[in-house]
C-alpha cells in the first residue's frame, strides 16, 4: 500500500471516529434532546386549547411545557451528585409530575397577567429582564447550595 493511500485511509478513519463521537455526544446532551423532541409538536401549533384576551394557548404550548419540565428533571438528575452536599432534598423535585391541567392553568394565569400588564401599559426592558433572571439564578443557586434558607424549599425552586 502506498504512503499516500495509508495517509488517506488514516484521515478517513479519524474523520469517521470524530463524527461518531460528535453524534454520540449530541445524542446524550439534554439541550440537543430538548430541541429534537420539540419538533414532534409542530403539528399541535394550530390546536387552540384556551384563549385569554388576544393570547391563544395551543396544545403545542402545553406539550412544550411538559417537555421542558422533563428537561429540567434531566438536568437536575445530572446535577444530583453536585447537590448532594446541600441541605436541599432534590428527590422531591424529581418525583413531582405536573399534569396537563396544571400546566394549562399556569399558562392561563401567565396570559392573564400578560394581558393585564399590556392593558396597564407596563413595559419591561431587556436589561430589566436580564437583571431579574441573574438575581433569580443567584437566589436559586444559593438555595440549592444551602447558603440561603427559605420556608418552603420545594416551592422556591
Amino acid at each position: 500500500m502506498s504512503k499516500n493511500r495509508k495517509i488517506l485511509l488514516m484521515i478517513v478513519l479519524l474523520i469517521t471516529i470524530l463524527a461518531a463521537s460528535i453524534i454520540t455526544a449530541a445524542g446524550s446532551n439534554p439541550w440537543f434532546l430538548l430541541g429534537k423532541n420539540s419538533l414532534k409538536y409542530e403539528k399541535d401549533r394550530d390546536v387552540i386549547v384556551a384563549k385569554v384576551g388576544n393570547t391563544k394557548i395551543t396544545k403545542e404550548d402545553i406539550e412544550m411545557q411538559i417537555l421542558f419540565n422533563k428537561f429540567q428533571k434531566e438536568v437536575l438528575n445530572r446535577k444530583l451528585s453536585e447537590l448532594q452536599n446541600s441541605n436541599l432534598n432534590i428527590n422531591s423535585f424529581l418525583s413531582v409530575d405536573v399534569s396537563r391541567k396544571d400546566i394549562l392553568n399556569k399558562l392561563i394565569d401567565e396570559a392573564i397577567l400578560y394581558e393585564e400588564a399590556q392593558r396597564q401599559g407596563l413595559n419591561v426592558t431587556y436589561d430589566d429582564a436580564k437583571k431579574f433572571m441573574e438575581n433569580t439564578r443567584y437566589i436559586m443557586n444559593a438555595i440549592a447550595k444551602g447558603e440561603l434558607k427559605c420556608e418552603n424549599q420545594k416551592e422556591a425552586m
